[in-house]
């Protein structure tokens, strides 16, 4: 800048006004040129910035999907269950003892964590916008929206309309509810009756009620809240899979972020826990190498207290979301974990 002021001055000291202006104006050129280039520079990394905070939202948004798919996957077994245990009941109550009728009936007025969300999708969303000049980008943003706002909220209110329990009030006229009030508190406790103190009476009132029209009637009316349930269920299921396919069909790099997996259980030896390292972030894979005694292992996430792993209790090596702990010997172990497939491999090393 001080060579063009110099030129400017010797311009006009030797009289020559119109090269002057010319330089004066090629001066005003570059200056406007300086600017509209640190603009575009700005521009640009402001819109990469965008970028990558719409990819970590999205990301974020994936991982818990998937999570969703897992619960789903557990809600609609246990519903499936209970749906054939009530119509057994229907069909043939007289092969079940009264005990089992009586902690039957707590199993099925209960209801496991349906229609609770994962996430609290709204932290996301407020982070997506749209973009006019992003018809793909914008598109998605509006089908995220519609599927968080409008149709998880109407699922969230349709299951409120279902929590109605038919046996319970039955059993309170009766005077005979469960005394220790844990039935309902996980699942194994629902079904196995686990810590449940069933009164002699309770069990013995049974045979004066198994038979009368508002039993019966609780079976039946059961049954339809089930169905309703497993429908919804089933079809909230579908659609997430579907936007989690309209998200992998925008991005087809995108990872789960399931963040900090640890092992945790009783064959970890004088750890509360053990963390896993991340060894590939687009199939979810993390491994760990370990020293383990006998006992169980199960794999969690610190990010998110409810994101839990364990066995499927059938196959080996099969990955379920809220699974049993698998029981391991003691010995060095190579662990692989793959989210992506769900599934996992305890190696003895």
């Amino acid at each position: 800048m001080k060579f063009f002021r110099k030129l400017r001055q010797t311009l006009l000291s030797e009289g020559k006004i119109g090269k002057y202006l010319k330089y004066a104006i090629g001066e005003i050129v570059l200056v406007v040129i300086g600017i509209l280039i640190a603009l575009q520079i700005n521009n640009w990394n402001q819109k990469k910035q965008a970028d990558k905070e719409f990819k970590t939202a999205i990301e974020q948004i994936y991982t818990h999907l998937h999570a969703a798919k897992e619960v789903d996957t557990w809600d609609i077994s246990v519903v499936e269950e209970q749906l054939e245990l009530c119509k057994a009941m229907q069909s043939n109550i007289d092969s079940f003892s009264n005990f089992e009728i009586l902690r039957n009936a707590h199993f099925l007025d209960w209801m496991s964590g349906t229609g609770t969300r994962l996430l609290n999708f709204d932290d996301f969303l407020s982070k997506i916008e749209f973009d006019p000049n992003d018809k793909a980008k914008s598109s998605l943003v509006f089908h995220l929206n519609q599927f968080f706002i409008a149709l998880y909220d109407a699922l969230d209110h349709d299951f409120m309309n279902l929590k109605e329990k038919y046996f319970e009030p039955i059993f309170k006229r009766n005077q005979m509810p469960i005394s220790t009030g844990q039935v309902g508190t996980s699942i194994k406790m629902a079904k196995e009756g686990e810590y449940t103190i069933l009164s002699e009476y309770a069990i013995n009132k049974i045979d004066s009620l198994k038979y009368s029209n508002e039993f019966q009637s609780a079976l039946q009316s059961t049954e339809h809240r089930i169905k309703r349930i497993l429908g919804i269920l089933k079809f909230r299921k579908a659609e997430s899979e579907a936007v989690r396919e309209m998200l992998l069909r925008y991005d087809d790099n995108l990872e789960l972020k399931y963040d900090g997996i640890i092992i945790e259980g009783t064959a970890i030896n004088g750890e509360n826990s053990q963390p896993m390292n991340l060894t590939n972030a687009n199939e979810g894979i993390w491994t760990a190498k370990m020293k383990l005694i006998n006992g169980n292992i199960k794999f969690k996430s610190t990010y998110a207290h409810y994101f839990s792993w364990g066995g499927s209790g059938g196959k080996l090596g099969e990955l379920k979301f809220w699974g049993e702990p698998i029981d391991v010997t003691s010995g060095e172990y190579f662990i692989t974990v793959n989210f992506e497939k769900m599934e996992y491999k305890i190696e003895q090393k």
